[in-house]
């Protein structure tokens, strides 16, 4: 292993050790101001390209209000509170031989992005899709006739934002800049991490996850471009890592609040 090489291990440990003894204050948005500085750094990711995603986006969703289209967070979090069991469903293989416990499980389906298009293969409808726009933006339009779409904004999906944004009936933004006019902050990194941050954000007490499991291979409907299911492949498989430290430490937070959250 090469200086470099260890240096950036070393760097993504340290993140991943700072995840985890934050565990009591996981979902504050305050916090994630930071990791996500963090993060960057680690990831060699660009603030100012995801600032300016940030303003894309609320500009974006200003026009969806003006239109009647723009869903706040307080919507949002009141249907979840509304739910008694809430489902995520994430892009890791096993979601595929979980697909059909969903109904008699879940009271409301949060779909992952890619994982909209497995769930519309079986005919299930989820209430909620939250991504950043890499899955099939065909499920999403599709889903976003009954569900409400919660669209994350970074610096590497400008075109995506521009294209999908315009066209969802029922849409609210988060970012991971500090929080614009239309847009939130909420706990996570990758779309499964965020998916179930916004659950915990939103006080939902009973969740189940189905299909995010960081050591399974990435579900072959979970991008696109993607015909079978693969291993993680580089950038993947240290998002990974992160959203592994992530879950553990919403597990942590679930157990000192009560919350009941079970890992199918």
């Amino acid at each position: 292993m090469c200086p470099e090489e260890r240096t950036e291990t070393d760097s993504l440990n340290e993140l991943v050790s700072r995840i985890e003894r934050r565990s009591s204050n996981i979902v504050s948005p305050s916090l994630w101001l930071e990791l996500y500085e963090d993060i960057r750094r680690v990831m060699g990711y660009s603030r100012d390209g995801d600032c300016y995603a940030a303003k894309l986006l609320s500009t974006l969703l200003h026009e969806a209000a003006t239109e009647a289209r723009y869903v706040e967070l307080r919507e949002v979090c009141r249907l979840l509170a509304s739910c008694s069991t809430i489902c995520v469903t994430g892009g890791s293989e096993s979601l595929e031989k979980w697909v059909h416990s969903l109904g008699s499980t879940c009271e409301c389906i949060v779909a992952v992005d890619g994982s909209t298009s497995l769930l519309l293969g079986y005919g299930i409808k989820p209430d909620i899709v939250i991504g950043d726009l890499d899955g099939s933006w065909q499920a999403t339009l599709e889903a976003a006739r009954t569900a409400i779409v919660v669209v994350h904004g970074h610096g590497d999906n400008i075109a995506a934002l521009r294209y999908m944004v315009p066209r969802l009936p029922a849409v609210h933004g988060t970012v991971q800049c500090e929080p614009t006019p239309y847009t939130s902050l909420v706990p996570g990194f990758t779309d499964g991490e965020r998916a179930l941050g916004l659950a915990l954000l939103c006080g939902v007490e009973s969740i189940h996850v189905y299909g995010m499991n960081v050591r399974e291979r990435v579900g072959w409907w979970s991008k696109p471009w993607l015909n079978r299911s693969v291993p993680a492949w580089g950038e993947k498989a240290r998002k990974l890592v992160i959203a592994e430290a992530v879950f553990k430490a919403f597990r942590v937070y679930a157990e000192r609040n009560n919350i009941r959250l079970v890992w199918h």
